[in-house]
Order: structure tokens, then C-alpha cells, then sequence
């Protein structure tokens, strides 16, 4: 009789945790970085810079941060669905950023080498690849043109 009220006390324990993590830990919104405040504004040449000197470092200090850069705009690609704006401070070290879908009519807007500001959360980073001829990347998402 002591042993079933245990097992049926550890059962709803359980029970209870597994809503307990549902609601809280999966249920939570997504962070809105277009009205989010940037953690760290910074220009994409210091950006850069700060990734050669110190990788472990940089990616630990950016990581899951929103990040104001500004540069000059290097390359832009757009398609049907993704659009991609980036600063390029050295022939092998590339910052791209991948915009939200409301952004593509500024985006038009923007020519090559022109000064501009973008938000974005840091997601990562990708180290050259000589053999495929690929440089080495500052990634982030869910950018907006400021």
C-alpha cells in the first residue's frame, strides 16, 4: 500500500515537470530581434578584427547576442525567399547577415559600397576551407536594416 502511494506520488511528480518544461523551456516565444535592443553595437571592421585575434573568445562573447554592425555592404544576394546582405573587411573573412523577409524593398535600395547598419543575432561562425575555396564567416540571422 506504501510502495503504490509512492509510485503514484513519483508519477505526478514526473507528470507535473514534463507540463513544467513544456510550458516554460519549449513554449516560450521567439526573441523579435528587429524591436530587440543590441546587446553590442560595433563596427565590421573591429568585428572582424576581434574574430582573427581571438576565435574561442569572440564566439564565446557574441554568442546568441543581437548585434549592431556597420560597414560598408559588400556583396547582396536575393531570391524568392532569403535575402543576404554582408561586409567583406578582408578577402578571406566574411560577415554575412541573413534578413527577415520584411527588409527585401530596403534592400533594393541599397548599392554596393554604400555605408550601412544592420541587427542581427549571432549564430555562428565557419572557418575557411581552402579546398572548396571558402573564407572564413561571421554568420547572423534574422537581420533588420537599420
Amino acid at each position: 500500500m506504501n510502495m503504490k502511494k509512492i509510485i503514484i506520488g513519483l508519477l505526478v511528480l514526473g507528470l507535473l515537470g514534463g507540463i513544467y518544461v513544456w510550458f516554460f523551456v519549449y513554449n516560450k516565444p521567439h526573441k523579435d530581434i528587429a524591436n530587440a535592443e543590441a546587446d553590442i553595437k560595433i563596427e565590421a571592421s573591429v568585428l572582424s578584427q576581434e574574430f582573427k585575434r581571438n576565435l574561442d573568445s569572440a564566439k564565446l562573447k557574441y554568442a546568441d547576442k543581437v548585434i549592431e554592425i556597420t560597414g560598408e555592404a559588400d556583396f547582396i544576394n536575393t531570391d524568392d525567399s532569403l535575402s543576404t546582405i554582408g561586409f567583406n573587411e578582408d578577402m578571406n573573412f566574411y560577415i554575412s547577415v541573413e534578413l527577415l523577409e520584411t527588409d527585401k524593398s530596403e534592400l533594393e535600395k541599397i548599392k554596393l559600397g554604400d555605408k550601412i547598419t544592420v541587427k542581427a543575432l549571432f549564430v555562428g561562425y565557419l572557418e575557411e576551407d581552402p579546398t572548396m575555396d571558402l573564407p572564413n564567416e561571421i554568420q547572423l540571422k534574422k537581420g533588420s536594416l537599420k
